[in-house]
């Protein structure tokens, strides 16, 4: 667990028979390289949720694994009822948000976690986009729901906290 507390982390798992909204092929397509997470971003002790539309889950998966990795199939991880049922219940503070891309899964993932009344940090120069006008109207759209957005270096300069948030590392490979 060291200084960085507990990581949810998310891929991209799409079926070989699903097409983009722009008529192409999905990328991260189940058991292709496309679709498997990158390995610096693993943590030696994980666990793996697989995507199969039941609430059957572990909610203590926290006292064996430093990170918890689950599927999605849309942009928005709390489509998959496992993730909505661990990450409601989970006992946080403050979920610290990043990944790519702001303006489809970091949004959902932020308003999902807000409309659960969670208090969510984004790490504004840790997240990626594709276009900047729809980051920077996403952003906005993310601080008129609450969220707090913060940066790298004045996220390390905040005083610790008794307990550790609970980074939320949104990774989506394209």
């Amino acid at each position: 667990r060291g200084d960085y507390g507990r990581i949810v982390s998310a891929v991209e798992s799409h079926r070989t028979s699903e097409i983009t909204s722009q008529g192409r092929p999905c990328q991260c397509v189940d058991g292709t390289l496309g679709q498997r997470k990158i390995e610096f971003t693993l943590f030696p002790q994980h666990a793996r949720v697989e995507v199969d539309n039941t609430l059957s889950l572990q909610l203590d998966l926290f006292d064996t694994f430093q990170q918890v990795i689950f599927r999605k199939r849309t942009s928005d991880l709390l489509a998959n009822p496992k993730a909505d049922r661990f990450l409601t219940q989970l006992p946080t503070r403050e979920f610290l948000v990043f990944g790519n891309a702001v303006e489809a899964s970091v949004k959902a993932i932020v308003l999902s976690l807000r409309a659960r009344n969670k208090a969510v940090t984004v790490i504004a120069d840790a997240c990626g986009f594709w276009s900047m006008g729809a980051a920077d109207l996403a952003f906005r759209q993310l601080c008129a729901k609450g969220a707090q957005v913060t940066t790298v270096d004045q996220l390390l300069a905040r005083k610790p906290a008794r307990r550790h948030p609970y980074p939320l590392a949104l990774m989506r490979r394209s």
